[in-house]
């Protein structure tokens, strides 16, 4: 399994736009769990959600992932257009529980699974992360940032 979480999640409290990603870039992480010795090909997906009901997706490019990692630097995570300002993190976040994305549609599914996450939440907006391996049998669990 492959789960993203945010260290320090309470230092991003009321952050937004530019300070916000620089705060993600240093301190989303992805733990796999497994046998992963030979490394596990996976990409990050990133889902934001707005208050109005649109939402607008990215994925990155393949990234080798092995045991708990931080994130590889900031070309895995989208550009400051993704995190407008004025939306900004409470400083908390909720993890759903894990599940398999199909290989095709795969961003239908992340989209769908960031929803989920919002509608537990009862948030109106915010941010969805994560990991899914190119292979089809890795279960992901992702992470979900609300916004206020």
């Amino acid at each position: 399994m492959i789960e993203v979480s945010v260290r320090n999640i309470k230092s991003m409290n009321n952050l937004s736009g530019e300070n916000l990603r620089r705060a993600l870039v240093a301190n989303l992480s992805v733990t796999v769990q497994g046998s992963a010795d030979r490394g596990l090909v996976a990409q990050l997906y990133a889902v934001l959600l707005r208050d109005d009901g649109t939402s607008e997706g990215f994925a990155s490019k393949d990234m080798v992932l092995r045991g708990k990692v931080m994130i590889p630097g900031g070309m895995f995570v989208p550009g400051d257009m993704f995190f407008p300002e004025g939306m900004a993190v409470p400083g908390d976040m909720f993890i759903p529980g894990s599940m398999f994305y199909p290989k095709d549609g795969r961003s239908d599914a992340v989209v769908a699974a960031a929803k989920g996450a919002m509608t537990s939440e009862a948030a109106k907006g915010g941010w969805f992360f994560v990991g899914i391996a190119k292979e089809d049998e890795i279960a992901a669990s992702g992470t979900f940032l609300k916004s206020i």
